[in-house]
């Protein structure tokens, strides 16, 4: 026989189960159909342009992530499993920081050889512009990913 908490751990699981998997695939879905429609919308010079700065941005997501967010999951769960709210806030704290540097020196990065990727490595002076708006796409897509584990560890999807 299952206990109470048993009971609301179980239920606590399926229903998180049950957000994440809605999430991942309405994500993919999403993509999937945006990516249908930037390609019927843009020729394919402009969507091979699309790609290539979607990739280079891409690459440079993972350096600027590099594992924070499921550390932030780890640890803050581990101490508020704890009772020990303080302790979860600082580590937070800690991967917020750590994730601003990494995404600090990204942009940096991306910002002094955005020009130097267009013109000369890639030899395509289309992407130099939107590689520069895509700056602003890591940033917040950063942030995001941040915040979303400080949720995740609270375990308030719904």
């Amino acid at each position: 026989m299952r206990t109470n908490s048993e009971k609301n751990l179980t239920k606590t699981t399926l229903k998180n189960l049950f957000y994440n998997t809605t999430s991942f695939f309405v994500a993919k879905l999403g993509g999937f159909i945006l990516t249908v429609i930037l390609a019927r919308m843009l020729l394919p010079e402009s969507f091979g342009i699309y790609t290539l700065v979607f990739s280079i941005i891409t690459i440079f997501s993972s350096f600027t992530e590099l594992g924070t967010d499921e550390a932030v999951v780890r640890y803050a769960s581990n101490a508020l499993g704890k009772k020990k709210t303080n302790k979860a806030f600082s580590y937070f704290l800690y991967f917020f920081k750590l994730r601003f540097v990494l995404l600090s020196i990204g942009v940096f990065i991306l910002l002094i050889f955005s020009r130097t990727l267009a013109y000369d490595f890639f030899n395509k002076p289309g992407i130099f512009v939107p590689l520069l708006f895509a700056i602003a796409y890591l940033v917040v897509n950063s942030f995001r990913g941040l915040f979303a584990s400080l949720f995740f560890t609270f375990k308030d999807l719904s």
